[in-house]
């Protein structure tokens, strides 16, 4: 069984990148959410519940990629952005199983966060009605 809750503890809830030409320069983790004033990505690890999580294992017809997702907005001088229509990320169960299997530290989810913040800062994230987008994708 996979300890969503010590992953998002681990590797931090709340992650700020800030972007310059299109490359983050700055990336900065918290336990609580923070207040900025700048221009930045703003990622929050989330966990379906186990409710959601059991329903859609069971539907034929799919929402969601995973357990965890990483949910992206933008903040420009401090302002919240509309958000774009899709604009989480999944990490499957069986990714999160092999990476845990493969890795002692969650360093690996740090980089998959900043491949998150990457793909949505350059429009790189799959915006249809139906797409799912997976961090494996990326």
């Amino acid at each position: 069984m996979i300890d969503l809750k010590n992953i998002i503890k681990e590797s931090k809830k709340y992650h700020y990148i800030t972007f310059n030409k299109g490359r983050p320069v700055k990336h900065e983790m918290f336990d609580t959410k923070q207040k900025k004033m700048n221009t930045f990505i703003y990622i929050k690890l989330r966990t379906l519940s186990k409710k959601d999580y059991e329903k859609e294992k069971k539907s034929p017809f799919k929402t969601t990629g995973g357990p965890l997702f990483a949910e992206i907005n933008m903040y420009i001088d401090g302002v919240k952005e509309k958000p774009k229509l899709k604009n989480k990320i999944y990490f499957p169960k069986i990714y999160l199983q092999k990476n845990l299997k493969e890795h002692k530290s969650l360093k690996w989810m740090i980089k998959d966060i900043l491949k998150c913040a990457k793909a949505y800062f350059n429009d790189q994230l799959k915006q249809k009605v139906l797409a799912i987008n997976n961090i494996n994708d990326f």
